[in-house]
């Protein structure tokens, strides 16, 4: 009996604690409940915030030294982007308008594919106004307000399209982006425009608005001259992403010489795919342009070990500057060794869970590390996302209770899952709620525990003798 008292003695602190604690859940459950509901709302937003300090503040480690793409170019507006991510590995003057000349070619090729299911065989015939020529001198009265934008001006280039010939639509892609045709253009055009140039621009201009080219407006399907017909480098290279999507633009971009149904001969004039002096062995397309206003003009791919690069250059000085700009970015970019990030390592983690009642917060630990590599060009901006199982007490030491996402430019990369760290159970009134609650409400469950209390009570708190 001494020993009973003794034992019981030594822990009543921990008795009492744990009373007072059982006690308060069932006086303050309802309110707690009501409260916590209004106050997740709150706290929530919070919470991801500090969640996301932590990722970025602990746990961003770099095997290697980010440095951004070093590189010198002649020309004035430049811009070099990983052609699937769409990341920007160097700039120059990226977003100041520019006249494209013959790289509008691209949109006006893309749009023919891309709209509805085009039957490469198709026959289009020529019209007299997709044919119609002027001089440039006369097209320049009034601002060039005077003549229709897209008549042909006697010094451009043409593949010498008759009136009423009729061609397949295969031969006046190959004709518009190999020989860069300003005739084939206009009847690519017209054909989009349901017998219309002008309706067939509009919707050119809306197609590549949807893809977000915002400073683009284009007053032809060709590029000549106009001086409201511009865009930037920064739209150039996102309608050059876009189009190097689809396998038969690309196809069309590399071929190096093609020979129509007519026995017409299209050759390639981007010298990058050709051998000579500008040949880069890596290169993939895409177009070249020139006219007097806009200078030398040039959208160009690389692609090597699975990344693919494009750059697009406006106002070179001469032909051959263009050609060394790019393959000067190529080169520069190809060079670059991946890095690897570790962004969460693997050990310990400082993301815990409560439970109410439970003995222990739930404490965290992941087997394998969050990494990502990249070129040091490219560094991505990340963070991490913390996504808990439905996991509840008892919870058992090592068992999956939840995964961290890394997000890479607000795209999901990498998730690796997390553990428990050490087994989580319940607190005996807990339990006895669960059980409670499991057992449901009725008279004889509230009357076993009404009749324990009174027990405890009668045992620990004795009533005092009274005295005369």
């Amino acid at each position: 009996m001494f020993f009973m008292y003794t034992l019981i003695f030594q822990n009543f602190s921990l008795i009492v604690k744990d009373i007072f604690d059982f006690l308060t859940f069932l006086f303050f459950r309802h309110k707690l409940t009501t409260l916590t509901r209004g106050l997740k709302n709150m706290i929530r937003p919070l919470y991801l915030a500090y969640f996301g300090f932590l990722v970025k503040l602990f746990f961003c480690q770099s095997f290697a030294t980010t440095v951004p793409l070093s590189v010198t170019t002649a020309c004035p507006n430049v811009i070099l982007i990983n052609g699937k991510s769409g990341k920007v590995l160097f700039e120059k003057n990226a977003d100041a308008l520019a006249f494209p000349a013959s790289t509008t070619k691209i949109a006006t090729c893309i749009y023919v594919l891309e709209r509805g299911t085009p039957l490469l065989d198709m026959p289009i015939r020529a019209s007299h106004e997709a044919l119609r020529s002027i001089s440039p001198i006369t097209k320049s009265h009034n601002n060039y307000e005077k003549y229709p934008s897209h008549w042909i001006e006697t010094d451009s280039t043409h593949v010498g399209i008759k009136g009423g010939e009729t061609l397949p639509l295969r031969d006046l892609l190959y004709a518009l982006m190999l020989a860069s045709g300003n005739d084939a253009a206009n009847m690519l055009a017209e054909y989009c425009g349901g017998g219309s140039i002008s309706e067939g621009v509009q919707e050119l201009n809306a197609f590549m608005h949807g893809l977000g080219m915002k400073n683009t407006h284009f007053c032809n399907p060709s590029g000549l001259h106009h001086p409201k017909h511009v865009t930037t480098c920064r739209d150039m290279a996102i309608l050059c992403k876009h189009a190097m999507q689809n396998p038969f633009f690309r196809e069309i971009v590399k071929t190096l010489h093609y020979t129509s149904t007519g026995e017409r001969i299209y050759v390639q004039k981007n010298k990058l795919l050709k051998k000579g002096a500008f040949y880069y062995p890596f290169a993939t397309g895409i177009k070249t342009g020139y006219h007097s206003a806009s200078r030398y003009t040039l959208a160009a791919a690389a692609e090597k070990d699975g990344r693919l690069l494009i750059c697009v250059l406006f106002n070179s000085d001469t032909r051959k500057e263009r050609f060394e700009d790019a393959i000067r970015l190529f080169v520069a970019a190809f060079q670059e060794k991946p890095v690897q990030k570790i962004c969460i390592p693997s050990g310990s983690l400082p993301f815990t869970k409560r439970f109410f009642g439970a003995n222990t917060a739930l404490k965290t630990y992941c087997r394998a590390p969050l990494a990502y590599s990249y070129y040091p060009a490219e560094e991505p901006v990340f963070r991490a996302e913390l996504s808990w199982n439905k996991v509840f007490p008892p919870i058992a030491k090592g068992q999956k209770v939840g995964h961290v996402v890394l997000y890479a430019d607000n795209k999901p990369v990498h998730s690796i899952p997390i553990y428990a760290e050490q087994a989580v159970t319940y607190r005996w009134y807990r339990v006895l709620w669960l059980n409670m609650v499991k057992a449901g409400t009725n008279p004889f469950t509230w009357a076993i525990l009404g009749a324990g209390l009174a027990l405890g009570v009668f045992f620990f708190f004795p009533q005092r003798k009274k005295t005369k």
